[in-house]
């Protein structure tokens, strides 16, 4: 009995002083510039991008180096995670993001308006997406097949439940809107899905206006031909977390369980995308 209390104590008070230092990292930061997305909406290749497109302002080398598990540049603290992980950072970050819900994320009333891009992807394809990302991030692929069914998923979904979280993602968006109805925010939703087909020059542009950053139409188009399909393809192999090179699919029985599943939580993103400007890239 001690034990188990002592240990919700312990919890309680960890989650307290992740709550206060959020707090903290967010009120000394200018979070006027947010990404907010779901995982696995193209962010990190995206933010590479962005990364790149600095580094050449700054006179720095902006080539983007490509590993099975992530994209890498020389420099990257203009873009900072929009919680405690930025807290003791002391350069200025020119945008902040978060995998967060919106409602989740602390977004300080700065004295110009704050400008939030949403990332969002087909639930579908997110929900694939996630979990061959799971099966490979884990070492489980000597468990599973690249052809998953309701069996194989209710043991993936005791680890991460995407379905789970996607509609919450989605459901929290819907909520931060209608708290914030006079909020001192513009914001923009980018939909796409698959991040592979991502017109990559044309979204940067759009962020590149959105957000001011003040980047020409040179570097970025240098920034973008880093990650040409051709060389990301030339250094992914199948076995890559970040990047797919590998079939991957559901039995029909898993594919109707999973649409399904989502059929509500698309109705709330209809809503949403007929309200706010977005890009939508089929």
């Amino acid at each position: 009995m001690g034990i188990g209390r002592n240990i919700k104590i312990w919890k309680k008070a960890i989650h307290s002083g992740v709550r206060v230092a959020r707090r903290l990292s967010t009120e000394k930061k200018d979070m006027s510039r947010l990404i907010c997305t779901i995982p696995r909406s193209g962010y990190s290749m995206i933010a590479a991008i962005i990364n790149s497109c600095e580094c050449e302002l700054l006179g720095i080398d902006g080539k983007i180096f490509i590993t099975n598990k992530s994209y890498l540049n020389y420099f990257k603290e203009h873009l900072q995670s929009a919680d405690e992980r930025s807290y003791f950072r002391t350069y200025p970050a020119k945008v902040y993001h978060s995998h967060l819900p919106l409602n989740k994320v602390l977004i300080p009333i700065s004295s110009d308006k704050n400008r939030i891009v949403i990332m969002m992807r087909d639930g579908f394809g997110y929900t694939k997406s996630v979990l061959r990302h799971l099966i490979l991030d884990k070492g489980l692929s000597d468990q599973y097949s690249d052809r998953l069914g309701m069996k194989e998923y209710d043991r993936l979904k005791k680890i991460y439940n995407p379905i789970e979280y996607y509609i919450k993602f989605n459901n929290s968006l819907s909520q931060f809107l209608e708290e914030k109805k006079r909020g001192n925010y513009e914001l923009r939703i980018h939909y796409t899905k698959d991040p592979k087909t991502i017109d990559k020059e044309k979204f940067v542009h759009t962020l590149n206006d959105f957000f001011s950053l003040g980047y020409s139409d040179e570097i970025i188009t240098k920034a973008c031909g880093y990650l040409d399909q051709e060389r990301v393809k030339k250094y992914s192999s199948a076995s890559s977390v970040k990047f797919s090179n590998s079939s991957f699919s559901f039995t029909p029985e898993l594919e109707e369980y999973i649409i399904d599943q989502l059929s509500k939580s698309n109705e709330t993103l209809e809503n949403i995308y007929s309200q706010f400007p977005f890009y939508k890239n089929q």
